[in-house]
């Protein structure tokens, strides 16, 4: 497996507030969003795509949609969240309804969804920090 070191000012500015101390909680959720988003569309820019037609309110046109799907059968889904405000049977329904309204079904071959050490659930909340692994068909 080849390694891709990104190098774009934008990512260097969020990765480094990010390790900023005096960054506030509610910031820190932000830019990790913000920065997980722009790993994403980099480490996706080289999937398929095909020229499809498409009706926007003003007239018809084409874009570009996904070529193939992003996991192929018998691939691994890793889906992740770090909000205490959804309750993990919420978080997994919701995965579920994802996987199912992209026409997909999946068996569930891992969870996790206890306190982390370094971030602790509020009191008598759920933990920030869920994952599910799960085995698309």
């Amino acid at each position: 497996m080849s390694l891709h070191v990104v190098d774009h000012p934008l990512l260097a500015d969020i990765l480094a507030r990010l390790r900023d101390r005096t960054t506030p909680c509610e910031e820190f959720r932000a830019l990790a969003y913000r920065i997980s988003v722009l790993l994403v569309a980099e480490a996706t820019g080289d999937l398929p795509t095909a020229e499809v037609a498409i009706e926007t309110p003003l007239e018809s046109t084409t874009g570009r949609r996904l070529a193939a799907r992003v996991v192929a059968p018998g691939g691994l889904l890793l889906a992740c969240c770090n909000v205490a405000e959804l309750p993990w049977r919420a978080f997994r329904d919701r995965v579920v309804a994802g996987l199912a309204e992209a026409g997909r079904t999946a068996e569930i071959v891992g969870v996790y969804h206890e306190p982390a050490i370094d971030h602790p659930s509020p009191w008598g909340g759920e933990p920030y920090l869920k994952m599910l692994a799960v085995r698309l068909n």
